[in-house]
């Protein structure tokens, strides 16, 4: 048993438009392949063509339809590009793990920094900038030069998780 990511993508025969909607493998579907054949233990040769990967390319064009249609239902924009256009890809999925935690990592990450600038998680750039030199200058070293140590030292701490919030953010 063996479990794949399918992925899709627009085609060299794409439309401008189709080609900027879809221009990056986009993971659409899960496939699990599984051999239902004799006995693996004795017989190298059949271990061998019992191979998940062998059965791929065949399930992923037998299915290909039901894939186009997960991608469209979970983005609706994607159902203007036309499905001639349209590759398929595979990838294990125990390979594809570490890129989905990097990606949920990386979502974790920016909603922690919007929070600590005090914005909410539809912020564009400017409104990311404007927060952090708002912040920044109330917390700078220099502006707290004159508070009592314990709540200097706060207002240091709070300076470094504004810059780092910051450069998690782009900036």
């Amino acid at each position: 048993f063996k479990e794949f990511v399918i992925s899709v993508r627009a085609g060299s025969g794409a439309s401008p438009s189709a080609a900027t909607q879809l221009c990056d493998w986009v993971p659409t579907a899960c496939l699990a392949v599984e051999w239902t054949g004799p006995p693996l233990d004795d017989n190298p040769l059949i271990q061998g063509m019992a191979d998940p990967s062998l059965a791929l390319p065949a399930a992923v064009k037998k299915l290909r339809r039901e894939v186009w249609e997960s991608a469209c239902q979970a983005a609706p924009s994607l159902s203007k590009v036309p499905r001639t256009v349209v590759e398929f890809a595979a990838e294990p999925l125990d390979n594809f793990g570490a890129i989905l935690e990097e990606v949920k990592e990386h979502k974790t990450g920016r909603s922690a920094a919007l929070q600590t600038l005090g914005l909410p998680k539809t912020a564009v750039p400017q409104d990311i900038k404007a927060a952090h030199r708002k912040r920044i200058v109330k917390l700078h070293p220099d502006m707290t030069a004159d508070l009592p140590e314990e709540e200097r030292k706060e207002a240091d701490a709070e300076f470094k998780r504004v810059q780092a919030a910051y450069e998690t953010l782009g900036g």
